[in-house]
C-alpha cells in the first residue's frame, strides 16, 4: 500500500521548521467577486491547476493545503537562477536538507503573491508517480489570503465570496496549517485537513485515553519521496463525527511509535477518504464546511 500523504510529507514538515519565512510580503486584496478557476484532478484527489512563477507561465502547480512553505522543483529554479541557502530539516526520525530561497511573483488564477519565501526540491518522484510534469506545490502560504471552495465534481476552484455548504464545523486558523476537531466517542483529535492526502492518519504518540486502544491490523510499510520509510496499521472508527455530520465507520492508518510526537495534531484528514464533493475555507468565519 502506498499512502500519498507520504509521498508529499517533506512539504508539510516544512510547515513548522519554516514557520517564521510564510508570511506573504504582499497580500492577495480581497476580490470584488466571484473567480474560478479550473483544475485537473489525479487519483479523484490531487488538484493540479495552472499558474506562473517570475517569467515562466503555464506551470503545474499541484495544491497541497497541508504543505508550507512553497515548494518549486530544481528545474524550474534553475530557469528562473533562484538560489539561496542550506537548511536542514528535521523528517521524523531523520534530517533532511532543502534549499529556502525567495521565489518571485507568483500567480494563481487571481492571486498574486510576491516576494514569497520558499524550498527548493526534487519534485520528480511525484512527477513519476502521476505522470505528470509538477513545477511547484502550493499551500496555504499562497492561498490563505481569500476564502475558497473546491468543487471535485465540476473540477474547480472558487475564490472570494463562498456560501456555506450542509456541514459546517470551526477550524483552528493557524496559519499557514488548519485543522478541525475530530470527533470519536467522547474524545476529540485535531486533524490536519489536507487535500494532498488520501487518506486519515492518525499519530499513535498523539492520542489519548481509548484512542490509543484502538484494535489494529495489517502493519504495512510506505515511503516518502526521499525514501523514509513508516510503518502504518489500519484500524476502524466508529461514532465519528466532524461537526454535525455523522461519518459513520471509518478507516484510518495509525502512524505508530514516536515518528510523530513533535506535531501539535494529532492527524492528518484527507478528503478523498471522507468522500466529500465540495468543500470551503471561510476565513472571515472561520469555518470549514463540506458536501458529502
Amino acid at each position: 500500500m502506498k499512502l500519498w500523504f507520504m509521498l508529499l510529507w517533506p512539504a508539510l514538515v516544512s510547515s513548522t521548521a519554516l514557520a517564521q519565512n510564510t508570511a506573504q510580503a504582499d497580500p492577495t486584496p480581497h476580490f470584488l467577486s466571484r473567480v474560478e478557476v479550473h483544475f485537473r484532478l489525479y487519483r479523484n484527489y490531487l488538484i493540479v491547476v495552472q499558474g506562473s512563477l517570475g517569467l515562466l507561465d503555464g506551470l503545474n502547480f499541484l495544491v497541497d493545503t497541508g504543505a508550507n512553505p512553497t515548494a518549486v522543483d530544481q528545474r524550474i529554479a534553475k530557469k528562473l537562477g533562484l538560489g539561496g541557502h542550506p537548511k536542514k530539516l528535521d523528517l521524523l526520525d531523520q534530517s533532511v536538507t532543502v534549499e529556502a530561497t525567495i521565489l518571485p511573483t507568483l500567480q494563481l488564477g487571481p492571486i498574486r503573491a510576491q516576494s514569497l519565501p520558499g524550498i527548493i526540491q526534487d519534485l520528480s518522484p511525484i512527477e513519476k508517480n502521476l505522470g505528470i510534469r509538477i513545477d511547484a506545490i502550493v499551500g496555504f502560504g499562497v492561498l490563505g489570503s481569500e476564502s475558497f471552495a473546491i468543487d471535485y465534481k465540476a473540477k474547480k476552484i472558487v475564490f472570494g465570496a463562498i456560501e456555506a455548504l450542509p456541514f459546517a464545523v470551526p477550524f483552528d486558523a493557524a496559519l499557514p496549517r488548519l485543522t478541525v476537531p475530530l470527533l470519536v466517542r467522547d474524545q476529540t483529535v485535531h486533524l490536519l485537513l489536507d487535500t494532498g492526502a488520501r487518506d486519515v492518519l492518525l499519530f499513535e504518540c498523539r492520542l489519548r485515553g481509548g484512542m490509543r486502544e484502538l484494535p489494529t491490523h495489517g502493519v504495512k510499510q510506505s515511503s516518502s519521496s526521499n525514501n523514509i520509510q513508516f510503518d502504518t496499521k489500519e484500524a476502524l472508527l466508529s461514532e465519528a463525527r466532524l461537526g454535525a455530520a455523522d461519518l459513520g465507520l471509518m478507516r484510518v492508518f495509525v502512524i505508530p511509535g514516536k515518528q510523530s510526537c513533535g506535531w501539535d495534531f494529532g492527524g492528518v484528514m484527507g478528503m478523498s477518504a471522507l468522500g466529500l464533493r465540495e468543500i470551503a475555507f471561510d476565513f472571515e468565519r472561520k469555518v470549514f464546511s463540506f458536501r458529502k
